[in-house]
């Protein structure tokens, strides 16, 4: 029989009556489909130990913490109709409250125009803080001008700023929520959940109908989708696939040329912290919650602190990083590393130190956390980093067949992966200027000849050739090898202010002023220009006689932002 002090206790933990509480449990399961049978059986666990009140009381705290964005009308299973409506309530709501804090100063006392500058910045934090978004780039107390704090405060004012800023916080809640419900597993798919892999395909539906519905007419006339031009580049995966192929081969090639240089590939894991679940989907007992972005965070840690030591022992690198994740999510590295043959001990020495400075002691951190395989690279270093390469882009070889049906469907949620988390998978490491690269090879040779005309072209035109024929390992040799700084480089990305039709400088949606490529910049100043186009975009012409009623048109895409409230600070 339980004592008063037990029934009292009872009582007071759960006051709300058994029915009730399974019908607020169902109105708040019925909010979230996708998440329905994981949140059933969470909750059914919390209730096998304690009480429906008590797993009531859980469900409302996971709500609060993983499904709620912090808008009350928005959850991470929204409508993106919702997103929306709720960007432009926050733009609004923004406008106002810097029009009260900046222009109406409270009591109309006379503010320095330094003060009101201040008062803006605190006020974007405080905005951004409270939606849970990360801020945008704020300038230096030094650098406070008119023009400086009006760009950020035009952010917060304009709702596809809000628009972008909550999708990427929906899809980053609901994988984070998922994660929690062990639904990002090996026992599950692995990588990704299959509630963000949808939420991802959505968004890759979604962009391409916008693509697809504008088109950029050029000062010849000729006119394009941004859709048929987005496949032209290496947005295009079979087109990002095949360059970067190039790039490791064509490295490899030149390290060739330098026996001395051996080349090594090192995984790098994290601490068990952030690994979230086994292969079998029971939670990790020491998982901290993290999320990949965080262990993300904490490898380029590791890096920044290794190259730095290289860089005081003199210890000179080149090669490839991919980032790919763990079955549960969380990133590990690696890495296609050439070393001088007496640097090479060294190195790894140094880099394992790094690796294992964090937990140490804990079980298998010193058989997994820092490996490094080097026989396994002689029958070649990009045969052996082809299937990572491939697995993280689209699946295919080279000539376009799949490696497997896995590993094209790994392929698919890797890249929802790394949108989600917004982690970069691929990096090179030392080497010249892909940028100048791929301008060179938009450039013709006649062109070339005719811009140079006058200066020792023999270096360029040789530049330009090995671009050309798409010989990477000819065109590190020609950018003057691998270990070469940008400013030093023989050709450089050309960029200039873009300028409106009367000469004055072009401002961007936020009143700054816009940076174009327009070439490359060779090492006397002289600059060689390869986009010779000007183009102009806009909705399709087909888009005016279409019926409107089963066209997607949304008028807000074209809105113009808020003018920022900084009047009074000229």
């Amino acid at each position: 029989m339980l004592s008063k002090r037990q029934i009292d206790q009872i009582r007071y933990d759960d006051p709300m009556p058994y029915d009730e509480a399974w019908k607020e449990i169902d109105r708040i399961q019925a909010k979230y489909p996708s998440l329905r049978n994981d949140l059933d059986k969470a909750l059914h666990v919390v209730m096998a130990k304690t009480s429906v009140q008590r797993a009531l009381k859980w469900l409302k705290a996971f709500e609060n913490r993983y499904l709620k964005i912090n808008d009350s009308f928005l959850t991470v299973e929204s409508h993106d109709l919702a997103i929306k409506e709720s960007a432009e309530r926050l733009a609004g709501r923004c406008h106002r409250a810097f029009i009260e804090e900046i222009q109406t100063p409270n009591g109309h006392v006379k503010r320095s125009v330094e003060y009101r500058y201040k008062t803006a910045i605190r006020l974007v934090i405080t905005l951004c803080k409270g939606m849970s978004v990360e801020t945008p780039a704020l300038p230096k107390p030094k650098d406070y001008n008119h023009d400086t704090v009006a760009a950020v405060m035009a952010r917060l004012c304009n709702p596809k700023w809000w628009r972008r800023k909550i999708r990427t916080l929906q899809k980053e809640k609901l994988e984070s929520a998922c994660r929690r419900l062990g639904a990002v597993c090996k026992r599950r798919g692995g990588y990704c959940s299959d509630a963000g892999l949808r939420l991802h395909k959505s968004s890759k539906r979604r962009n391409k109908k916008i693509l697809e519905e504008m088109e950029a007419t050029n000062n010849e006339g000729q006119t394009y989708t941004l859709a048929e031009l987005a496949e032209l580049g290496v947005s295009n995966p079979v087109n990002r696939r095949n360059e970067l192929m190039t790039r490791i081969r064509g490295t490899e090639e030149f390290a060739e040329q330098f026996p001395e240089f051996i080349p090594v590939f090192i995984t790098q894991t994290c601490p068990s912290r952030f690994h979230s679940h086994h292969r079998s989907g029971e939670e990790y007992k020491k998982w901290n919650r993290s999320t990949p972005r965080e262990a993300q965070a904490y490898l380029s840690e590791i890096w920044g602190n290794v190259r730095a030591k290289w860089n005081r022992e003199s210890i000179y690198t080149f090669g490839y990083r991919v980032a790919e994740p763990h079955h549960d999510g969380c990133p590990h590295w690696h890495l296609l590393l050439w070393f001088h043959q007496d640097q090479l001990k060294h190195a790894l020495s140094i880099y394992r130190d790094y690796a294992l400075a964090d937990s140490p002691n804990e079980p298998g951190a010193q058989q997994r956390r820092f490996t490094v395989k080097q026989d396994e690279l002689a029958k070649g270093a990009t045969g052996y980093i082809a299937k990572y390469i491939s697995k993280n882009v689209d699946g295919l070889t080279a000539d376009g067949k799949a490696w497997s049906a896995n590993v094209v469907k790994t392929a698919e949620r890797t890249e929802a992966w790394a949108r989600t988390w917004r982690i970069r998978q691929f990096q090179s490491i030392g080497g010249p200027s892909v940028t100048v690269y791929r301008e060179c090879r938009r450039l013709s040779k006649q062109s070339l000849l005719e811009q140079t005309e006058g200066i020792d072209n023999e270096q360029i035109l040789s530049i330009h050739k090995a671009a050309d024929d798409g010989d990477w390992c000819a065109y590190i040799k020609a950018m003057g090898g691998t270990s070469l700084s940008p400013n030093n480089m023989p050709l450089r990305a050309y960029m200039i202010t873009k300028q409106e039709e009367d000469g004055q400088p072009a401002t961007n949606q936020y009143g700054e002023a816009m940076e174009q490529l327009k070439g490359i910049l060779l090492h006397t100043g002289r600059a060689v220009i390869t986009r010779v186009y000007d183009w102009i975009i806009q909705p399709v012409s087909r888009l005016k006689d279409t019926d409107q009623d089963n066209t997607y048109h949304d008028e807000s895409f074209y809105m113009e932002a808020h003018a920022p409230p900084l009047d009074l600070c000229q």
